[in-house]
């Protein structure tokens, strides 16, 4: 049977508790061992931790290596003829790619052969340039990119780590990235209404596809997380190049929250789910930080009261809620199966659903509100209530951070609740307050937020003793 993920620290708890339970007559010595049994024992993980810091290292020392080769091949580039160019280009890549097989099928150095193949891809990739380069094949250029991809995903596929993961998503975030930007092609769509799509970047979809089967495959939370930053790079360029229909704010804040519902669905790939949440609520972070501020939302509304058009209105109104409907959804999703949670779990986490559900609502309102902003501009209050209603919502996901740390015992969500609100305070007084009360309220405040910090620092002290004396 495989053996359940832990951590080091769970782990050296884990035993010291079990001894306890034995010597308190709670289990027997034997039921403490099959209880232990069924996590990875501290051989492995330490194995691990040195797998890892080894597998670091080599790759590290594949990307300098593949760098230190292609200098020297362009050092002797010119006075190469073209047969001794292609033989070097395919001798090498097919070398280390062969080394690399062997390494990891014959010989089970698995690590080494993944860093072997990460080379190898870099090799594949420098060989598609040099070979246009031999020939003067004056091609459309970031279909070198797509190439590129196409070539290592299967590797990466057949890989048992998430490195060639790492350089396929970066591969297609430059292929995805010089489309877009390049202005290469505009499309028509719909009858002859000129629409500007980026350049056959609809592939991305394919591309990706094999990256998401396998992080769910392999239950890897940093290949998700690769995929969901690559995914969410695509959405941004689209969005860019759809700004006159769509504003990109709305629709990437969108975008994050519904990340984060999406990881609120995931009860059985625990990580998997963490990814989605983790990112998700980064996002949503950033981008409510940029809400809250009154400026900012008024510098959003110039453009729509300056030229506004009642069918683009209706459009960015018709997105936000689609993007409404999704996270409700998801949140119907989520919040039904909350029942497969232990019952503590089914008390405290729909509060993390309902934050969810209402950032979702405000992003998804936010233009509809715009547009009753332009249509009657002689009502001043439409900005100062999303303002507001921007600032509370920080300030609940500040709460839900320290209520989480707390009831967890989890310092990093206790701090980040803390760092978040001090970033809020310090966000509303340069808002609000900064032309009045210049450096001397600067410094007023910096003294209040360093006191804050001293008093939860001081509390959090004192309820990890108290624990420990409980627990001990």
């Amino acid at each position: 049977m495989m053996k359940r993920p832990i951590q080091q620290q769970q782990r050296s708890w884990l035993e010291w508790q079990s001894r306890d339970w034995a010597q308190r007559g709670v289990i027997s010595s034997e039921q403490g061992l099959a209880i232990l049994n069924l996590y990875e024992t501290s051989e492995t993980l330490g194995e691990k931790r040195r797998s890892f810091a080894f597998f670091s290292l080599v790759a590290i020392s594949c990307l300098l290596a593949s760098a230190a080769l292609l200098l020297i091949i362009g050092y002797n580039w010119d006075y190469l003829p073209q047969a001794a160019k292609l033989g070097v280009i395919f001798g090498v890549t097919a070398g280390v790619q062969a080394a690399a097989f062997h390494l990891t099928i014959n010989k089970g150095f698995v690590y080494l052969g993944e860093s072997l193949t990460f080379l190898g891809c870099l090799c594949y990739g420098a060989a598609i340039w040099l070979i246009a380069q031999i020939f003067n094949l004056n091609a459309h250029y970031p279909d070198g990119f797509w190439w590129w991809a196409v070539g290592i995903i299967p590797l990466a596929f057949l890989g048992k780590t998430s490195l060639v993961w790492a350089l396929a998503v970066f591969i297609q975030a430059c292929w995805v990235g010089s489309e877009a930007f390049g202005d290469f092609n505009r499309s028509w769509f719909l009858f002859g209404f000129r629409v500007p799509i980026p350049y056959a970047t609809w592939s991305y979809l394919l591309l990706a596809a094999p990256g998401f089967f396998w992080a769910y495959w392999k239950n890897s939370p940093v290949a998700m997380v690769l995929q969901l930053s690559g995914l969410y790079w695509w959405l941004l360029t689209l969005l860019v190049r759809f700004h006159d229909f769509c504003n990109p704010i709305f629709a990437l804040s969108a975008v994050g929250v519904l990340f984060w519902l999406a990881g609120l669905c995931h009860f059985r790939q625990v990580q998997i789910g963490a990814a989605y949440r983790t990112l998700g609520f980064l996002i949503t972070w950033c981008f409510f930080t940029f809400f809250g501020f009154h400026e900012a939302q008024r510098e959003i509304l110039r453009p729509w009261a300056r030229n506004f058009d009642s069918q683009e209105a209706l459009l960015k109104t018709l997105v936000g809620l689609l993007a409404g409907l999704a996270g409700s959804f998801l949140f119907w999703q989520g919040f039904t199966r909350l029942r497969r949670l232990p019952p503590e779990e089914q008390e405290r986490r729909p509060r993390e659903h309902f934050l969810a559900l209402a950032l979702l609502a405000f992003v998804a309102l936010f233009p509809g509100h715009l547009a009753l902003a332009c249509l009657f501009p002689e009502f001043k209050f439409f900005i100062p209530i999303s303002t507001l209603a921007a600032n509370a919502l920080m300030v609940m996901l500040s709460a839900w951070l320290l209520e989480e740390g707390i009831h967890r015992d989890n310092a990093l969500f206790f701090f980040a609740g803390v760092a978040s609100f001090l970033a809020w305070t310090i966000q509303r007084y340069i808002d609000l307050f900064g032309e009045f009360g210049g450096m001397l309220g600067a410094a007023g405040l910096f003294f209040l937020s360093a006191l804050a910090l001293l008093g939860v620092a001081i509390f959090w002290r004192k309820r990890k003793g108290a624990r420990n004396v409980i627990t001990g």
